[in-house]
């Protein structure tokens, strides 16, 4: 009696077996990929002015936007590959007329970060969460051209500016470090709109094209975006059974 009821317990869990993530957990009917765009805010955190300091930042008013494409591996990870177009500026918070009182600059940078969803998203009709926060961290580059507001002429010393430091011989360009969070939510599970918070440490304290001897610390820069993601649709692979999985059945596209 003991061996036959073995026998019907592993006969069960042989027609049920688990299939793999491909099949038991990841929609037939999504791609593995998606694309995003996203639209926010620049801050710049340097020696013109700290991350906090909201007047000196422009209000905060500095655009920036991205663009982005994902590839989910598993249930909550993923690898996303994203470029940005973004404005930093700021006013010196300098008490001595040593240097120029504001700069700006337009950047690019394009990086490559891997993602973790705090929930699982198993994309099964019915079963994705609605809100989702994640974490992200990876590496990339940034290239940007600084301008600076001299008050008094773009050469020599006019005004009591020292402008010997523009003439440094510095690369446009750094290693990025880029970490951050945002939060997701869920339309269905081809949309979601997403609000992050991305950090970037970088390699350079010439970000603003100006350095100084009394900050050790490298220049950095954080975005605040609000993105729109779409996951791309296509038809179910011929080895996945949608109805044998779900117990209901699904018609096929025409």
């Amino acid at each position: 009696m003991t061996i036959l009821l073995w026998v019907c317990t592993f006969a069960g869990f042989a027609q049920n077996k688990a299939y793999n993530y491909n099949e038991s957990r990841f929609n037939p009917y999504l791609n593995r990929f998606s694309v995003s765009i996203g639209l926010g805010t620049s801050i710049y955190d340097g020696e013109f002015a700290g991350m906090s300091n909201f007047v000196n930042q422009n209000y905060y008013l500095n655009p920036g936007i991205g663009a982005g494409l994902a590839y989910r591996f598993f249930e909550r990870i993923s690898l996303r590959a994203e470029i940005n177009v973004f404005r930093l500026s700021a006013k010196s918070g300098f008490t001595q007329v040593q240097h120029s009182r504001e700069f700006s600059s337009v950047n690019f940078d394009y990086y490559l970060n891997g993602v973790i969803d705090l929930f699982r998203q198993s994309r099964i009709d019915g079963q994705f969460k609605r809100w989702n926060p994640y974490i992200f961290g990876g590496i990339g580059q940034v290239v940007f051209f600084p301008n600076h507001n001299l008050e008094g002429g773009p050469e020599g010393n006019e005004a009591g500016i020292d402008t010997t430091y523009l003439n440094y011989d510095y690369s446009k360009a750094s290693l990025i470090y880029p970490i951050g969070a945002g939060v997701s939510y869920y339309f269905d599970k081809y949309n979601k709109l997403s609000l992050e918070g991305n950090y970037r440490f970088t390699k350079t304290d010439f970000l603003d094209g100006y350095k100084s001897s009394a900050s050790p610390n490298n220049d950095k820069y954080l975005t605040v975006f609000i993105k729109y993601t779409f996951v791309i649709d296509r038809e179910p692979r011929k080895s996945f059974s949608y109805e044998k999985y779900t117990g209901k059945g699904r018609k096929k596209k025409k």
